[in-house]
């Protein structure tokens, strides 16, 4: 009886400790946190919000007339697509072209004078000349001496004035060269013509203001104009 009693306790101290070690060990291993993992890659980070806003063109510019006239030809049509350079339009350069006529017969003139002028300046320095020996000489009086002096200053004089002429003259010309290439109207950019204001046959005006032809504009980067909430505005978009 007490050999059974004794070996009950053994049997019951084994059982104890088999399910103290079973717990322990359940226990620990509960006690190691678990993690969710995934690979690593590279990608956008997005926060979305719902607004109405408006689609619009990072740049535009109006397309203009810098000279007067009549709009002769329009080369271009709504949706065209223009390159930088490309011809847009052509104003009637009549007008420019008697200008420019005008201005060159004006220039031509000045010349002319001038060369003829130059020729007297060197008759002038020659009666000069020969009045100052002749007065050394005793040869010629203080009156004739004096004469071929005032026409000798007289004439440098006109001369200077005629250079003067002659380069106002050369800037005309030029200016009325500048207008003529203004009759044809370039694309100052590339982009699309997304509107036409002056058709063919009209006249422009350029002395009132700048008298825009086409709109043009670049699509292909577009700005995003829309109205949100304080709340979505503090989201990093």
């Amino acid at each position: 009886m007490k050999y059974i009693s004794h070996r009950a306790i053994i049997c019951t101290l084994t059982l104890l400790i088999i399910i103290i070690t079973v717990l322990f060990t359940f226990l620990r291993s509960s006690d190691v946190p678990e993690y969710i993992t995934a690979p690593v890659r590279k990608g956008d980070i997005e926060n979305s919000v719902l607004a109405t806003g408006r689609i619009d063109a990072i740049e535009r510019v109006n397309v203009g007339a810098q000279v007067s006239g009549q709009l002769k030809s329009l080369k271009v049509k709504q949706g065209d697509h223009v390159t930088k350079g490309q011809l847009i339009a052509e104003i009637d350069d009549l007008p420019q072209c008697n200008d420019l006529r005008n201005a060159e017969a004006a220039l031509n003139e000045v010349k002319a004078e001038l060369q003829s002028k130059q020729a007297l300046l060197k008759q002038a320095e020659l009666r000069f000349k020969r009045q100052l020996r002749m007065l050394r000489e005793n040869a010629s009086s203080h009156e004739d001496f004096e004469s071929a002096e005032a026409m000798l200053a007289t004439t440098r004089a006109e001369l200077l004035s005629l250079n003067a002429k002659l380069v106002q003259a050369q800037i005309e010309v030029d200016k009325k060269k500048l207008a003529l290439e203004y009759t044809r109207v370039v694309a100052p950019m590339d982009g699309i013509v997304i509107a036409i204001v002056t058709q063919q046959g009209q006249t422009v005006n350029s002395n009132q203001s700048a008298p825009t032809i086409i709109k043009l504009a670049r699509l292909d980067v577009m700005t995003i104009k829309a109205q949100i909430s304080g709340d979505a505005a503090n989201l990093l978009i």
